[in-house]
């Protein structure tokens, strides 16, 4: 209850002070027991086939970094910014990371209720705040332990990356285009990605991105 109550005044003071909170990146837990990010489970249907293997959510990122840079897309650049400084504070970048025990769960009812029957145990990965006055970074505050327990499940990395991919992709997407954005996520992550010319690629992003 003490716990609540101090997250409360702390989002509380972050609006009040004009400090944006953004969208948090969730996983949910299915009937087979595993947890899923839940632009995974809202992009199960889609029209770009399996995501790529690799054996490390990092290399899957670094793939999709090397695609966007053969499609000349400035979203190289800052992707690749994002995902140096993962689970780092160093002072005068762009973003910065705070581990935080047990993230307090932020309630989406638009998005909870698109999630199926079976995925009914939510947790709360990160969210971030926007730059603002003496804070002219991105804050992310993320669970280090939840995020651990989901990369050490089978299949975990595909799912910690789509999680730090949604975190990255909100500062492109306006809150209302959340399929949107799960779905531009779930196309960065398909093995499509390694085959289409720059040409068709444009053409699908502008589908979701515009």
């Amino acid at each position: 209850m003490v716990k609540l109550f101090f997250v409360i005044i702390f989002y509380a003071l972050s609006a009040k002070a004009g400090q944006e909170i953004g969208n948090g990146g969730k996983f949910a837990q299915c009937a087979d027991g595993q947890f899923y990010s839940y632009d995974y489970i809202l992009t199960v249907n889609n029209p770009f086939g399996e995501t790529r293997p690799q054996p490390d959510f990092k290399q899957r990122v670094q793939q999709m970094i090397k695609n966007l840079q053969r499609f000349n897309d400035p979203l190289a650049l800052d992707l690749q910014d994002y995902m140096s400084l993962l689970y780092q504070q160093i002072p005068g970048k762009k973003y910065q990371w705070f581990p935080q025990n047990k993230v307090q769960f932020m309630w989406d009812p638009d998005v909870d209720k698109l999630l199926p029957a079976q995925c009914n145990v939510k947790r709360q990965a990160a969210y971030f705040l926007t730059p603002y006055k003496d804070i002219p970074y991105i804050s992310y505050f993320y669970d280090p332990q939840l995020i651990a327990q989901v990369q050490s499940q089978k299949f975990g990395d595909i799912q910690v990356s789509m999680l730090w991919v949604h975190e990255w992709l909100w500062n492109y997407f306006p809150r209302k285009n959340f399929l949107k954005l799960a779905y531009f996520n779930r196309f960065l992550h398909s093995g499509k990605m390694d085959t289409i010319t720059a040409a068709e690629y444009y053409k699908i992003k502008a589908e979701f991105l515009k």
